[in-house]
């Protein structure tokens, strides 16, 4: 198996701790869902790093889960850079689910590795290249158990400013497992839950020279079905970027 994706340019087709310059803030945890019949958060983690790669705290991963990766980074445009590679400890594959692209100076991505290998500490490193100054960024994972052989039922992403951010959401299914990563300027972090959300982790670092650095969170909902939003609050006014996933049973 591969075990790393390259990835250069721009993409076409996110408790508190904080740090300055150089350090890393992080949240490792489990969270379980009632019921087993459904997607259930196995585990997850996240960590804010500024520097030319970033890698998480060890996951205890199950065998046949699949990972989501949620990546924040402060994009070219800001003298910053772009994901180069994204790695694990267990030499799984990713792929580009989704990406918000270059907007206010901060993007967002989520990868996906499915069927993976079961691990005691799992970490995974992301690389960031390109740019005056690599700024790094931030790193969240999400194992995800009990999904279909095919998991993926909708992502969406957004973009905006302000002190709200969301996504709208599709679906006709009403047991898909929802991840919402939000990311932006440090400023805007802690993120708070909408409705009917539950935080997994966040956290806030300064990223290389640019003192507005980079916050990010991650949430998950459950048993919503037709048209709504995914969404979180921010801390103060900031460019933000958002992407949503659906994950089916």
């Amino acid at each position: 198996m591969v075990a790393a994706l390259v990835v250069g340019g721009m993409f076409v087709l996110p408790l508190f701790a904080s740090g300055g310059p150089g350090s890393a803030s992080s949240l490792t945890t489990s969270a379980t869902q009632s019921s087993t019949h459904y997607p259930t958060i196995h585990s997850h983690t996240g960590v804010v790093n500024a520097g030319p790669s970033t890698t998480t705290p060890g996951i205890h991963v199950a065998k046949g889960s699949d990972l989501f990766v949620f990546v924040s980074y402060v994009d070219y445009l800001a003298g910053g850079g772009y994901v180069a590679s994204i790695i694990d400890s267990s030499s799984n594959s990713y792929i580009l689910l989704a990406s918000t692209n270059a907007d206010e100076n901060h993007s967002e991505s989520l990868y996906l590795a499915e069927d993976v290998s079961a691990a005691k500490s799992l970490t995974v490193t992301v690389a960031f290249t390109g740019g005056d100054t690599t700024m790094g960024g931030s790193v969240a994972v999400v194992d995800v158990v009990g999904a279909a052989s095919s998991p993926i039922d909708v992502v969406y992403q957004e973009s905006g400013y302000g002190m709200h951010a969301a996504v709208g959401v599709y679906t006709n299914h009403t047991h898909d497992l929802f991840l919402l990563g939000t990311a932006g300027r440090g400023a805007a972090d802690p993120f708070t839950s909408g409705p009917h959300e539950h935080l997994l982790s966040n956290g806030t670092a300064t990223s290389g020279p640019f003192q507005d650095g980079t916050g990010y969170a991650t949430f998950y909902a459950t048993h919503r079905t037709g048209s709504f939003a995914l969404s979180a609050g921010l801390n103060a006014a900031s460019a933000w970027n958002a992407i949503a996933v659906g994950i089916l049973p």
